[in-house]
Parts: structure tokens; C-alpha cells; sequence
């Protein structure tokens, strides 16, 4: 089987990968079986109709999108736009929004293997949270929309409980300020969880799973050092439940030497650990595809 791996161009060279993808785009085009393409991210989420770098006709119909992230509804367009130019991406809409949305994903996971959570959705730009059941439910959490937190800023990384109405207010309309256009679908309280560390490291691991569930690379995502131990196989086995083609799990040490699912993810969106060489990546996915 032949597919199109399609990546962000430069946005003043629309017919050569971003500097990020650059990497991803020469170690795909090395196998015989995976095309290559480009096309102007920015314009399109912008509204600019949908264009790539090499004519439709020339590049395999099953694609691949290995890019930036957007939102489920920008992804729903950019599926049907892809679908109008004769492709046959590997990634519904509906799995997409899945895998990226935590919440989602973790509702195939029956309550297990993941810290709790209480998700809100966003009503006409506005979510309700209940102070209540937030200080019942957590004696510490973190916020997040249905996708990201806001790291690496002012915006606290863990709350304690309990916590009034009003301060919980003010958080989240913080939030979701903080976030703008970027905000996704609407607000995770989640249970904050110390994770064993190493040298100050905590110990996470991605995963992408590929085509029923194939494991196709794990690897070390948080910089901790290289003796830092690995989960369990048994416990990486895909999810049967989520039946989607591509996507990441992010795996963690707890202080116990349990381990928990700290995040999923749509394998097109999620970035690549630095320890993954992607001519190893890519070979992976080749190989995959000639079985499928």
C-alpha cells in the first residue's frame, strides 16, 4: 500500500517542508511506498482554500497529515478539503477529535489506567463548574482545556482544594482568556499526580500506534536519563476501544513505580521525542503499510 505523508510547507517557500518538518519530509521520501507533499499551513487556517506544493494527481490517494495541530472543527474542514482533492486521509474527523481531546479517549478507557477528571464543555464560550464537586472530587488538580495546558506561564500548575466559587471563577475565565483562539472544546479539572523522577526528571514515554494498534515507537519524552525504566509491555498494548488508525499515548511513572496515562493524542499532531531518528520512524510506517 502507497500513501502521501503531507506536511506545513515554508510559508515564503510553499513547495519545501517548514524547518520543523524538514527532517520528517527527507526521511519519508527515502521509501519507494510513501509520497511526499507540502502545503501553506498558516494560509489555510486562515481561510485560504486548500493547495499543495505537487499536484493531487501525481501522489498516492491514502494520506498521512504530519503537522501542527488544529482544532476538531479545523480538521473536520481540512478532511473534507483533502477528500475534494481525491485523497483518502488514513484519519476521520471523528477519530481525530478522539485522540486529541483527552477526555474522549479516556472515556475508551472505562475509568481506568488514567487520573481522574472532570471535563466541562463550552456552552456559547462559557463553562459552569461547580466548586462543590471540584473540592469533593480533588485535593489538588491542574486546568487544561480539552487538548493543552498553559505551561510556561504565570498560570498555576496545581490548585489545592478546597477552593471558593469565586476563585474557581476567576481561574477559569483566566484560562480561557489565556488560551484564545486556541481553546478546544472546553475545561479539564484534572487530578494532580506526583511522578517518580530522575536526576529531576520526571519519567514519560510516548508511544504511536499505527494500523491495529501496532506499536511503532517508544521513546523517553521528558529528558530524563537513559537508565530511567521503561512501562511494562503488558501495559502497552493498544485500546481496542478507541479503533483509531493513528495516535499517541504519554505514559508516566507514578512515585509508586505504577504507571498512569497522562495524555492521548492524534498521532498526525503529536511531535516526535528526540531520541526518535525519523528514517527509523518512517521505515516503521512503510513497513506497516506494505502489510496493510
Amino acid at each position: 500500500m502507497r500513501a502521501t505523508i503531507l506536511f506545513p510547507s515554508d510559508y515564503f517557500s510553499p513547495r519545501r517542508p517548514c524547518d520543523n518538518y524538514a527532517a520528517e519530509f527527507e526521511a519519508a521520501s527515502a521509501f519507494p511506498n510513501l509520497d511526499v507533499a507540502v502545503f501553506n499551513f498558516d494560509e489555510y487556517i486562515e481561510g485560504v482554500p486548500l493547495k499543495l506544493g505537487t499536484p493531487a494527481g501525481s501522489l498516492a490517494t491514502s494520506l498521512i497529515y504530519r503537522g501542527w495541530m488544529m482544532r476538531p472543527d479545523q480538521y473536520e474542514r481540512f478532511y473534507s478539503d483533502l477528500s475534494g482533492l481525491g485523497f483518502e486521509p488514513i484519519t476521520c474527523p471523528k477519530c481525530y477529535r478522539t485522540m486529541h481531546c483527552f477526555p474522549y479517549a479516556a472515556e475508551g478507557l472505562g475509568g481506568r489506567y488514567t487520573p481522574r477528571f472532570l471535563a466541562y464543555p463550552l456552552v456559547d464560550g462559557r463553562v459552569s463548574i461547580d466548586a462543590e464537586e471540584v473540592n469533593r472530587t480533588f485535593a489538588r488538580f491542574m486546568v487544561k482545556d480539552y487538548v493543552k495546558s498553559e505551561k510556561n506561564t504565570d498560570f498555576p500548575s496545581c490548585i489545592d482544594t478546597p477552593i471558593t466559587q469565586s476563585e474557581l471563577d476567576c481561574l477559569v475565565e483566566k484560562f480561557i482568556r489565556m488560551r484564545g483562539d486556541l481553546l478546544t472544546d472546553g475545561i479539564v479539572l484534572k487530578e494532580f499526580v506526583n511522578l517518580r523522577r530522575y536526576e529531576g526528571r520526571t519519567n514519560e514515554w510516548r508511544v504511536f500506534y499505527f494500523w491495529n494498534w501496532r506499536k511503532i515507537s517508544l521513546a523517553p519524552n521528558s529528558g530524563q536519563p537513559a537508565d530511567a525504566p521503561a512501562p511494562l509491555e503488558d501495559y502497552l498494548r493498544g485500546q481496542p476501544s478507541w479503533a483509531c488508525p493513528f495516535y499517541t499515548v504519554d505514559y508516566a511513572e507514578l512515585e509508586d513505580g505504577s504507571w498512569t496515562i497522562i495524555e492521548t493524542g492524534d498521532g498526525q499532531v503529536s511531535g516526535l521525542p528526540d531520541a526518535v531518528v525519523p528514517k527509523d520512524f518512517y521505515q516503521r510506517i512503510s513497513n506497516a503499510l506494505e502489510r496493510a
